[in-house]
């Protein structure tokens, strides 16, 4: 089993640190850690899987869409969505 040297938990409010603050965290040595924070941990960890999926579907959404406008593997995605927007607009 391979366990990480420290875990980052939730800082504590009276910080200063807002619940919703994905940077407001400390981190903890495994060694001196409490069941309560390696669940905090365990929190903050399914958040983070949570966002990155988030983000990885929008960013293979936008691929599919580039690529079916027909980008090129070198082509600023933006550009392209931009000149094939143009191109449906004029097109109408």
């Amino acid at each position: 089993m391979h366990l990480p040297s420290s875990i980052s938990v939730p800082a504590p409010e009276a910080d200063g640190a807002r619940e919703d603050d994905e940077e407001a965290v400390l981190y903890k040595p495994l060694a001196r850690a409490t069941l309560t924070d390696v669940e905090a941990h365990l929190q903050l960890l399914s958040a983070q899987i949570a966002a990155d999926t988030r983000r990885h579907r929008a960013l293979k959404e936008l691929a599919d869409l580039a690529r079916a406008a027909g980008a090129m593997a070198d082509a600023p995605l933006f550009e392209v969505l931009a000149s094939a927007t143009a191109l449906r607009e004029v097109a109408a």
